[in-house]
């Protein structure tokens, strides 16, 4: 008899499990037919989160009623915007025309460094004929091919353009929405949330909450600092692109694990074709600066709030871009780390649960905000105070 109950117990797992794997592809199918609204959404909702502490420091700083407080972080972002378009998009611009244009030259150049060195190889002995990997005639050729289309293309890169500020536009608009009422959303979802499972809920938003904050954070400020870093390299030692080559670190060191050594590519390149003089230098001063960016300045940042092992990073960033191309190369990472969080919630017991989620803090309907810094202690309430006269004592 137990053991037929078991075997009806694990078949009835196993017809659950397909069940709940056929419903979950079901509900995939609908969402991918709306993947472009929901990408705008989940955008809009990332830069209400970016965008959260600057809030929360106006509310606390400026005494300001948070409509009002979201209002000013959202005009002081559209300035930068609008600074950054009128002066950093036409150098960008013309950096990315000179280096379409200079493409043959730079072909020479990358013939000329691989003759230097088959004469320095054969010098130490080694007989490696480079040359015949390496051919200045094709690769000019080719060069020449690609330029043209790129050039002539600059209608469909204008149409590309105009859309994709229009789309900025529309997230903007949602993630200023979605920052003024969010509270008041989160509050009314949970307070439908039936009271059994209502902790595993709440924690489950403190570790998104957690999770995303500790990996934004972390990855906008090592891809600023180390892209702000290189150009100054380069512009010390007299390189060109600049511009080009900080814009392209920003966007490489974004990408978990693969991305700080993509970001060492172009600058090195560069160095490399100019100024080869001033190539070791920049060699050691880029990877010296990567360093310190990836084991100094983002631990600091990131702290405790990923806390992945690197073979769960390479599964959430192949399996991201597997399922969200580069979007989910760019989120699947923090992804990964609420899984494995809540993972570990369920195997914890109640006091290390309460601990756990105690940095998270449900909106009250007039002013709260969702932090992943723990608050202040309580103070203590005061005793009755002692008043002493000279007819005894009196308790107040």
């Amino acid at each position: 008899m137990v053991i037929r109950d078991a075997w009806i117990r694990a078949l009835v797992i196993v017809v659950l499990a397909i069940a709940v794997l056929y419903l979950a592809g079901l509900v995939w199918q609908v969402a991918s037919q709306f993947a472009d609204i929901l990408l705008l959404f989940f955008l809009a909702w990332v830069i209400a989160f970016i965008l959260e502490p600057a809030v929360v420091f106006l509310r606390l700083r400026g005494r300001l009623p948070r409509p009002v407080a979201v209002t000013v972080a959202y005009l002081g972002l559209l300035i930068m915007l609008a600074g950054g378009i009128f002066w950093l998009v036409p150098p960008f611009s013309r950096q990315v025309v000179q280096v379409v244009v200079d493409i043959p030259t730079y072909a020479s150049l990358l013939d000329a460094q691989v003759v230097a060195l088959q004469g320095l190889l054969e010098e130490r002995g080694l007989t490696v004929n480079l040359a015949a990997l390496v051919n200045e005639d094709d690769l000019v050729r080719r060069a020449e091919a690609v330029a043209p289309p790129i050039l002539s293309n600059a209608v469909a890169l204008a149409t590309r353009i105009a859309s994709f500020v229009l789309q900025l536009a529309i997230v903007l608009m949602l993630s200023y929405y979605v920052m003024l009422d969010g509270h008041r959303i989160t509050q009314g979802l949970l307070r439908t949330v039936p009271s059994t499972i209502r902790e595993d809920v709440v924690f489950f938003f403190a570790s998104v909450n957690r999770a995303f904050a500790g990996f934004l954070r972390g990855q906008l400020v090592q891809a600023l600092v180390y892209s702000l870093g290189v150009a100054a390299i380069m512009w010390a030692i007299g390189l060109d692109l600049v511009l080009l080559t900080a814009v392209v670190n920003t966007l490489a060191m974004l990408i978990p694990f693969v991305g700080p050594p993509l970001a060492l590519v172009m600058p090195l390149a560069i160095a490399y074709l100019e100024n080869p003089d001033s190539f070791w230098l920049a060699f050691i001063l880029v990877n010296v600066l990567q360093a310190i960016v990836l084991n100094v300045v983002a631990p600091r940042v990131m702290s405790s709030a990923i806390g992945l092992h690197p073979l769960l990073v390479f599964v959430g960033l192949l399996g991201g871009a597997r399922v969200a191309g580069v979007w989910g190369a760019l989120f699947g990472v923090p992804v990964v780390a609420v899984i494995t969080t809540m993972v570990s919630f369920y195997h914890a017991t109640l006091e290390q649960r309460r601990r756990q989620d105690a940095p998270f803090r449900l909106p009250d309907a007039d002013f709260e905000v969702v932090s992943t810094e723990p608050r202040p202690p309580e103070p203590e309430p005061r005793g009755p105070e002692v008043a002493t006269s000279g007819r005894g004592v009196r308790l107040g």
